[in-house]
């Protein structure tokens, strides 16, 4: 029996579905910039993020000059999650980490959110790569 198509495609960019009535058990990773240029956003960000206080496994990470892992609620401050430069770097490198330590390997969800300002974002592509 040969396998279709769909079954060789990576769970990648698709969010977990209900399978004979059960849910699919998942893990839901935030990337969030939580660095100075945020602090217009941040107040949506967090309202947003805060709204997840029922998702089963959830890992909150901010970055900003660092990056960490936070739990909810999330205040509207930028300030209280660092508010400093912009180093997406730290929070992709938190990001792997997490990933190569989850218990859900096959149904993740990550979501990213930055305005994009990285501190050096003409060489952002290759940091990225050397990771």
């Amino acid at each position: 029996m040969e396998e279709s198509k769909e079954s060789k495609i990576p769970n990648i960019f698709r969010l977990p579905h209900i399978q004979n009535g059960n849910s699919v058990e998942s893990t839901l990773i935030l990337v969030l910039d939580s660095s100075g240029s945020m602090s217009s956003y941040w107040k949506y960000v967090a309202e947003n993020c805060n709204k997840l206080s029922n998702q089963k496994n959830l890992i909150i990470i901010t970055f900003s000059t660092n990056a960490k892992i936070v739990n909810l609620p999330l205040t509207d401050r930028v300030q209280d999650y660092e508010g400093g430069g912009t180093e997406i770097e730290a929070g992709f490198r938190l990001l792997n980490d997490q990933l190569k330590l989850s218990k859900t390997k096959d149904n993740i969800t990550i979501l990213f959110v930055s305005d994009g300002a990285d501190n050096n974002s003409a060489t952002l592509s290759k940091r990225l790569k050397n990771n």
